[in-house]
């Protein structure tokens, strides 16, 4: 008995220095913390720390424009060069940046790394990296080395102007040097033709949210700062704001992922449009590739946002105006040039960093639909909520539940204007959008006439195809089926009709007459080469319903908001 207590006695002994036994530890039983003990003044400091975080301020906040570094570079505009012709090839994977420490390169204060294995084999796939780190490379220092921290002492932890790089122990200021490198690096970047920047998650530097600003350089505590961006990652979305980014723990999303697929593609696809513009602008017709690349990616800016359709629209018109070269000076043709492409870039990419709900994608797969059956004369009106964050919805929801609206909704209610208004919007539609260009033959100058020219519109579609394909929308629309099952449909569809088409010219030949045109050349004409129809390359990610980390599906409204 006396030798089971001893061996007992040492066991324990062992388990205190650290030595792995079996058997649960021998720790006292803590009692657990549960929200019902916490203090009331726990409380309210838990409160108003919620409350500091809600602002956004920080993000209107100008770092770029407070510091000397980026005279030069703040005028630049990035993203209109093609860059390596090598990386612009059909095949080619996409070109993105990546920070070194995710790419496995021992670069941390620790001498460690974050490798990340999802993103450099899975999504290594389809993209190629470029590893930059702006700790090792732009402020020369080692590993391992001190942490840095960012502080504003002005008072105002949300003025980016007053915001600095400071080093935990020498206390050395490295804000100077993050900018100088930060201007140099980006240039560089837009030569080597990147498409899309992943970064580090939580880095002082790379950072793309949660990254804490102290009042001081000894603050203590990590909740004690104000939440916002590394130094880098802010003047990286200031300077370049049109740039697909995110960090590896959003990408774990895969909506997210997806968006970024999407977005990272249509960029690819917009140097490849810049490749083109040089002997363009040789033939005096500078805008055709402009045209090309709106015809073939404005239903994917529709799935995303529909308020950026007008806005595109006005761009192509006004590029069209300009159709009388010869009148004006070279200089103001470039200038004028230049800022049309400018803005279109902006505003395209600006409208795909808002995901696209399921709400929006079925409305665009159901115009689709109407074009193979011919009764795409009609476009459905996108309603006011179809694609909003979660931050939007619960607003308009407390808007609509205000006592006073519900009051005038229960007084002004009655059954024959309900009708009445059912009846209104489901006739609510608008003239068809005319995503394809007129083309003039002769001059090859697109043409945009104000009165709606009639289309000889055919149905190339059998019933039961049709009825297939709008099966597999609804289900997509209710989160039945993933994405790639109507997109797959369309791609059937496509096929055929190419395949008709060529047999129809071969007999035309054959014949030795002019057939005309073949009944499809039009529906191929729009859905052929279009980015909606195939938003990347990733089919696992295409064949993938979303969902949230619980496993239910997200509303079909409900979209994210991209840095």
């Amino acid at each position: 008995m006396n030798d089971n207590k001893k061996l007992t006695f040492e066991n324990k002994q062992l388990r205190n220095v650290g030595v792995q036994t079996p058997g649960p530890p021998a720790f006292p039983n803590v009692q657990k913390f549960t929200p019902k003990e916490r203090s009331a003044a726990s409380e309210a400091q838990s409160r108003a720390a919620k409350e500091a975080n809600k602002s956004k301020a920080w993000m209107n906040s100008r770092f770029c424009a407070a510091r000397p570094e980026f005279e030069t570079v703040i005028s630049r505009k990035f993203g209109m060069i093609p860059g390596p012709s090598e990386r612009l090839k059909t095949n080619a994977k996409v070109h993105v940046a990546l920070s070194a420490c995710l790419n496995g390169e021992a670069v941390r204060h620790n001498a460690g790394h974050c490798f990340a294995p999802f993103i450099v084999d899975d999504m290594g796939e389809f993209l190629s990296f470029e590893s930059v780190c702006p700790e090792v490379e732009g402020l020369g220092l080692g590993t391992p080395r001190e942490t840095i921290r960012l502080v504003n002492s002005s008072g105002d932890l949300e003025d980016w102007g007053q915001t600095t790089l400071v080093g935990t122990k020498s206390c050395n200021n490295y804000t100077s040097m993050m900018a100088n490198y930060t201007a140099s690096r980006l240039h560089d970047l837009d030569k080597a033709g990147i498409n899309g920047y992943i970064l580090k998650a939580l880095s002082p530097s790379c950072g793309l949210r949660g990254i804490p600003v102290y009042p001081s350089v000894d603050t203590r505590g990590r909740g004690s700062g104000k939440a916002q961006s590394g130094m880098f990652a802010k003047a990286l979305m200031e300077l370049w704001p049109e740039l697909p980014v995110e960090d590896e723990g959003r990408l774990a999303d895969v909506s997210l992922r997806h968006s970024f697929y999407t977005r990272v593609e249509a960029h690819r696809r917009w140097r490849c449009m810049l490749e083109k513009r040089t002997n363009a602008r040789n033939k005096k017709q500078p805008y055709i590739p402009l045209h090309t690349f709106h015809k073939n990616h404005l239903l994917l800016a529709d799935s995303h946002s529909a308020t950026s359709v007008k806005l595109l629209e006005d761009l192509v018109k006004e590029a069209s105006s300009h159709r009388n070269i010869d009148n004006i000076v070279e200089n103001d043709i470039l200038e004028k040039e230049d800022d049309i492409y400018r803005r279109y870039y902006n505003t395209f990419f600006n409208a795909l960093k808002r995901t696209g709900g399921r709400a929006s994608t079925a409305r665009c797969l159901r115009y689709c639909l109407s074009v193979l059956e011919g009764k795409d004369d009609k476009k459905e009106v996108a309603p006011d909520n179809e694609s909003e964050t979660a931050a939007e919805g619960e607003k308009r929801r407390e808007r609509d539940l205000d006592n006073g609206s519900m009051l005038g909704m229960f007084l002004e209610y009655d059954d024959g204007d309900e009708i009445l208004k059912e009846t209104e919007c489901v006739d609510k539609t608008e003239p068809n959008i005319n995503y394809i260009a007129m083309h003039d033959k002769n001059k090859g100058i697109e043409t945009h006439n104000s009165e709606i020219p009639f289309i000889q519109r055919f149905c190339v579609i059998d019933p039961e195809d049709a009825l297939e394909i709008s099966e597999s929308i609804k289900d997509y629309y209710n989160a039945l089926v993933p994405l790639s099952m109507p997109l797959s449909c369309f791609k059937r569809q496509i096929k055929r009709l190419k395949l008709e088409q060529k047999k129809y010219l071969t007999t035309g030949e054959q014949l030795n007459c002019d057939m005309g045109n073949h009944p499809g050349s039009r529906a191929l004409d729009i859905l052929d080469n279009q980015a909606f129809l195939e938003p990347h390359q990733c089919k696992r990610v295409l064949s993938t319903i979303r969902q949230n980390k619980f496993g239910q599906t997200f509303e079909a409204s409900h979209v994210f908001t991209c840095l």
